[in-house]
């Protein structure tokens, strides 16, 4: 008899989120889906998507039996000799992602695909267990720091519109750096200022007024 299951979608492994907002409801004999169950340690790479994300790969970290994968992703199981951890590392490296996106194939105006071949023939780098550790450390640790600092820079960015407001605000009421109590407020310089404008505006138009008056006199003679 059909029940209903939760596949997984392709937003969980290109965003690594394995949560159920990315999984659907779908029906399926319990029989043909006894072995597509996701399992901790378990290794999902992309078939088919866009060519700057086919081949996008994760580690599933969860329960058994969150739900299931879709013939869209390819299921990566390591030996205990082989690090999970590692391969995921290796499987987000600059040279695997160029490998996966050069060796997809698909028609023009598709979404090229890779296949079960394409992985199993991807060179694997593979030091001995504890340096395979080493190494996956040391780069979450890396990677760590760089989205911390997308996220402050992040934050920045967005509240450098406000901080801009706030110095030219303090600065037009005097209050950007200590003011010598000798010094005019910043409000006087500018009444000063415009009132000089206005000043200097009407003696050029007076100028201007007798310039006129000369060249009609001129004109009449």
């Amino acid at each position: 008899m059909a029940q209903e299951y939760g596949p997984l979608t392709l937003t969980a492994i290109t965003d690594g989120d394995f949560s159920e907002k990315n999984t659907k409801l779908t029906v399926a004999n319990p029989d043909k889906v006894a072995d597509l169950w996701l399992k901790p340690g378990d290794i999902f790479i992309e078939r088919s998507n866009t060519p700057e994300l086919v081949g996008t790969a994760q580690l599933y970290r969860g329960p058994c039996k969150f739900a299931i994968f879709p013939d869209l992703l390819i299921r990566v199981r390591t030996t205990p000799l082989v690090s999970g951890v590692f391969v995921e590392t290796v499987l987000h490296s600059y040279p695997a992602r160029v490998y996966f996106r050069r060796r997809a194939q698909g028609i023009a105006g598709s979404m090229p695909k890779i296949d079960q071949t394409t992985v199993e023939n991807l060179p694997l780098p593979l030091p001995p267990a504890d340096e395979q550790e080493t190494i996956s450390v040391a780069v979450e640790e890396i990677m760590s720091a760089i989205d911390s600092n997308e996220t402050l820079i992040a934050a920045a960015t967005k509240r450098s519109p406000r901080l801009r407001q706030s110095i030219l605000k303090r600065a037009f009421e005097g209050r950007l750096v200590p003011q010598d109590p000798s010094d005019e407020p910043a409000t006087v310089l500018i009444e000063r200022i415009a009132k000089g404008r206005a000043e200097a505006t009407t003696k050029k138009n007076k100028r201007q007024k007798k310039q006129n008056r000369k060249k009609s006199k001129a004109a009449g003679r």
